[in-house]
């Protein structure tokens, strides 16, 4: 499953991107980055201490960011919405009639906000 988080324009998507670098750049010190281009950095979290298993972060230049999740691990996206209060919608995307496997939700800069804090603690415990 595919999680799109698209963060609005304004201070909290500042401070999404903000602590998202943050984030990047302490997976980095750890080996777990994939690739840095221009276009977008990736951070891969497979078989880190996060109890969600995220495998990749993508944070693109347009602020907007994916996190995806393994298709057999799907139901840990709405494990995360559902602990930290979020109800996103859902958005289709070409790719979807391609690969019926990815699902994309949008939400909040507020609750991206909140998303890369549980996900920053969840790593560091």
């Amino acid at each position: 499953m595919k999680i799109g988080i698209k963060t609005t324009k304004g201070v909290n998507s500042y401070s999404v991107l903000s602590k998202a670098l943050c984030l990047s750049s302490m997976l980095r010190s750890t080996g777990n980055v994939v690739a840095w281009s221009n276009e977008a950095t990736q951070v891969r979290l497979h078989r880190t201490k996060c109890p969600y298993r995220v495998w990749s972060i993508n944070f693109h230049e347009n602020r907007e960011i994916n996190l995806s999740f393994s298709v057999d691990e799907s139901h840990l996206a709405e494990s995360l919405f559902s602990l930290l209060s979020i109800t996103p919608y859902k958005h289709r995307i070409a790719k979807e009639k391609v690969n019926k496997n990815y699902q994309t939700f949008f939400i909040s800069a507020i609750d991206a906000d909140r998303v890369i804090d549980f996900l920053i603690d969840s790593y560091q415990k």
